[in-house]
């Protein structure tokens, strides 16, 4: 159970779900951030809606007082009881007359009842009527109301009859910011400077309350005087945040596309397995055939070495043959006393079937030199590459250090590949041969390709016993071998399939044998 869970996939689908958890955590705080915002917009459309309702009803309230009927406390009681009739929120109206019997100090003329126990006595309202000295007239300012709970005032300075006066609204906070269809979980606090005017106690959210935060906007409703300030807040609980059935939902797509995933990984991981194992079958079977094509083309060279020096052995007697046989007959010619019939048929069947013998050893010849090869431009590094790979297992069979240099770019030369391979091998294997009969030291073996001049060259070194003198003057030449069962053959075989591509091969001892084989680099004219 313990390795299942530090399992791979299992630490994958876990940070899979931590990233599923945190793209619907984000898109939900901004899909809350949007909501909010539109919320806030709407709250102050309905706040700036109510503002100028208010003070429109103030201004119709000053309207009423200038009228020119003399008698207008009657008409001003109406209205202002319609109003409030209308609004509920405004819970009383007054309208005030400078009392010049006390200084110029406001006295209360007209009061419509409040709705509420709240509202009693004028008292109340001293610390507003002594700020409203200094007030504008004909201008709306609100004020706090210490002595009345979640509500404040909005009053105008008048001119009535050329007597001071003043008319109050007195507002109820907490019934201005209900709505019948509005935003739910928003928390208002309205504030005048400094003092709060009615704040909506908070949710109780518990523990969540400590890790997300409040989501705060400023309003500034228009109308709504200079002093009033209104912030709203908006707390998310963690079901705001985390939806968990998207989590869900997600969570177990994310497991069947990851188990779907691994699937696929661990199918197309036994593919490519026996896809290496299958091109690795197809390369041993490759080089295995290639090595049979280079032993037969070895033997092929070495038959046809052999049998062109049969013909060059044979073409003098044979030559001798024919040119007696064919004395023989014209001596014939002038003997009377002779068989001449049955000399004549058995001279002239000698000459015929020696004819016929050369044409074939001939043919033999020139069939088994190979005149047709085709020699194309090669670069000598993939040849080179080809044949170490041929002889790698009987290196390491050997305990042979293989030690390869190769020019970049590659020489080239104009060459038969396979006659050039079979030089290669043929050098490749007399050196591994004489490491293996060499008793001591490490052994090692130094390929290197390069060129010089004009000219492509392939070197091919070991630090076996090296050559002995007697055995570089005869190492190329037919029939010659240090071998106890060597037919002499092959490097004989090397030297003449490299004068086909007008090239050559050199020994040289320098700490053990060098093999040394030069080409003309393409389109060197050589």
């Amino acid at each position: 159970m313990k390795r299942y869970l530090l399992s791979t996939p299992f630490l994958q689908w876990v940070c899979v779900n931590l990233l599923i958890v945190g793209l619907v955590t984000s898109i939900s705080i901004n899909r809350l951030r949007d909501d909010f915002a539109n919320e806030a917009h709407s709250v102050t459309m309905h706040l700036t809606s109510r503002f100028a309702q208010h003070v429109s009803n103030l201004h119709a309230l000053e309207a009423v007082l200038k009228l020119p009927d003399g008698n207008t406390d009657p008409s001003f009681t109406q209205i202002a009881s319609a109003i409030m009739a209308a609004i509920p929120r405004i819970d009383r109206i007054q309208l005030y007359q400078s009392d010049y019997g006390r200084a110029g100090a406001l006295s209360e003329r007209i009061s419509i009842p409040s709705k509420t126990d709240r509202l009693k006595t004028e008292s109340d309202y001293a610390s507003v009527l002594s700020l409203m000295s200094k007030q504008p007239e004909d201008t709306p300012k609100v004020y706090s109301l210490p002595a009345i709970p979640d509500h404040y005032v909005l009053a105008v300075q008048i001119e009535n009859e050329n007597v001071p006066s003043a008319i109050l609204l007195t507002i109820d906070a907490q019934q201005l910011v209900r709505f019948v269809n509005g935003p739910e979980k928003l928390e208002f606090n309205l504030r005048i400077g400094d003092e709060t005017v009615y704040a909506r106690p908070p949710h109780d959210h518990g523990f969540i309350s400590r890790y997300l935060p409040w989501l705060t906007a400023d309003l500034n409703p228009e109308r709504m005087g200079h002093d009033l300030k209104i912030r709203i807040n908006k707390h998310v609980e963690l079901d705001d945040v985390l939806n968990w059935r998207e989590i869900a939902l997600l969570s177990i797509v994310s497991l069947a596309a990851l188990i779907a995933l691994h699937f696929a990984m661990r199918q197309r991981a036994i593919s490519a397995s026996l896809y290496k194992s299958e091109l690795s079958a197809r390369r041993q079977v490759e080089l295995l055939q290639h090595e049979n094509r280079l032993v037969q083309a070895s033997r092929i060279n070495a038959v046809g070495e052999l049998a062109s020096g049969i013909a060059h052995e044979l073409t003098q007697p044979l030559t001798a043959l024919l040119s007696q046989s064919e004395a023989g007959l014209a001596a014939l010619g002038r003997t009377e006393d002779l068989d001449q019939d049955l000399v004549r048929h058995v001279l002239t069947a000698n000459a015929r079937e020696a004819r016929r013998a050369g044409r074939i050893l001939n043919r033999m010849r020139e069939y088994i030199v190979g005149k047709d090869t085709d020699l194309k431009p090669h670069e000598l590094n993939p040849i080179v590459l080809n044949m170490i790979q041929l002889v790698e297992h009987q290196l390491k069979d050997c305990n042979i250090d293989l030690f390869v240099e190769l020019a970049s770019p590659s020489p080239r030369s104009v060459v038969g590949a396979i006659e050039l391979e079979q030089v290669i091998h043929n050098v490749l294997r007399n050196s591994i041969d004489a490491l293996t009969d060499d008793l001591y030291g490490n052994r090692k073996i130094h390929v290197r390709t390069f060129s010089q001049n004009d000219k492509s060259i392939i070197e091919i070194a070991d630090n076996g016993p090296g050559l002995s003198e007697d055995v570089l003057r005869n190492l190329f030449r037919a029939f010659f071998t240090t071998k106890e069962n060597g037919m002499g053959l092959g490097l004989s075989l090397c030297a003449k399939l490299l004068e086909r591509s007008k090239g050559s091969i050199t020994a040289s001892n320098n700490s053990g044998a060098t093999f040394r084989i030069q080409l003309p680099n393409e389109g060197s004219g050589a």
